[in-house]
């Protein structure tokens, strides 16, 4: 289970993806994209064996600049619907202004820093798998929406601090590692985790990730 998407980190880093494009998590890359409306489409991409899917992001280049695209679904192994940025995750799609053809363009996914965060967030409030001492799971989360901001914070902190080890003090990529690790440590040790049993839709315990726990060996 992870609590965020890529497109959650746009939302405080707009250049993330234009800035970020380790080639090893670069699923897709091309210049014939073409963009027309919510729909692009690249011939020579295969989206479907690359693993492209929703909740990602579709940067592309075009001649009035740098654009960071939700991926709101994978049509058909060629084809994308994209949207500018949403306020909220289910919200409407928005056409993008960006439009043309032979665009520039590549799709780079930070999963694996999403997924090694979730880890944290989940060992932090007592269901991380394996754990022998907790009846509880990740499944049990009631509302794992809550916890989208903290994800957020956690990946770009681990996303920067990555960055910055191969970077110059001014392109502040640790001060901003910085920033994000703290607003995740205060944002997890505040958040309150409601873990649902019996799937009826009502907490059964809530978790405090901040609060020291005790445990009987």
């Amino acid at each position: 289970m992870t609590f965020s998407d890529d497109r959650d980190l746009l939302i405080f880093e707009p250049r993330l993806f234009a800035e970020l494009a380790w080639p090893a998590q670069t699923l897709a890359a091309g210049d014939d994209g073409e963009l027309d409306g919510a729909a692009f489409i690249a011939l020579s991409a295969d989206f479907l064996a690359a693993g492209v899917d929703a909740g990602m992001v579709l940067h592309v280049e075009s001649s009035a600049g740098p654009a960071a695209l939700e991926i709101t679904s994978v049509d058909s192994a060629t084809q994308l619907a994209v949207s500018a940025l949403r306020s909220t995750v289910d919200g409407a799609p928005i056409v993008p202004t960006v439009a043309g053809s032979g665009l520039t363009w590549r799709i780079t996914s930070f999963a694996a820093q999403t997924s090694a965060v979730a880890m944290e967030m989940l060992t932090a409030i007592g269901v991380a798998p394996g754990d022998p001492g907790s009846r509880w799971s990740a499944d049990d989360i009631a509302d794992p929406d809550a916890l989208r901001t903290v994800s957020a914070h956690g990946v770009l902190a681990a996303l920067l601090a990555g960055a910055a080890a191969g970077a110059s003090s001014a392109d502040g990529y640790w001060t901003k590692a910085s920033h994000y690790r703290r607003l995740f440590e205060r944002g997890l040790a505040r958040v309150r985790v409601g873990l649902d049993a019996d799937g009826d839709g009502e907490a059964d315990v809530v978790r405090d990730p901040g609060a020291p726990r005790l445990r009987r060996d």
